[in-house]
């Protein structure tokens, strides 16, 4: 990886600021379901739009770097996964999801997906941005 996206920086994060492609992402490694949780919460809290993936949080054309920066240093893994919330598509990948009441299913969901140590882990990392 370090070969392929040499502005990574071996320690922490890195919030990546790509000046010609105009976004910026934040690679924090997490993976997809880690970053499919931190990206709802950024959307709902914030406001914040990104694509997530396994390595990355990819946020648009037009995003505050330093904003960024300041939402990303706030969030906490309390706080992330209280308030995960998945959509349609997790709640139908569940089997017998029609059977469940809506609250039931998005506690199913949290008590699978959501991993504390591993939201932990992720957002006490010190983030540090580059400019590509």
């Amino acid at each position: 990886m370090r070969t392929e996206f040499q502005f990574l920086k071996a320690e922490g994060h890195t919030l990546a600021v790509f000046k010609e492609a105009r976004r910026v992402d934040w690679y924090n490694f997490a993976g997809g379901a880690a970053n499919d949780i931190i990206s709802s919460h950024l959307a709902r809290i914030a406001g914040l739009s990104c694509q997530p993936n396994d390595l990355a949080l990819s946020f648009p054309e037009g995003t505050d770097a330093t904003k960024l920066m300041e939402q990303l240093a706030s969030l906490t893994a309390l706080q992330v996964a209280e308030h995960a919330v998945f959509d349609e598509q997790a709640v139908e990948a569940l089997k017998f999801h029609e059977c469940l009441p809506p609250p039931i299913q998005q506690a199913v969901l949290k008590s699978r997906l959501v991993k504390q140590e591993l939201l932990e882990s992720v957002l006490s990392l010190r983030t540090t941005s580059v400019f590509v």
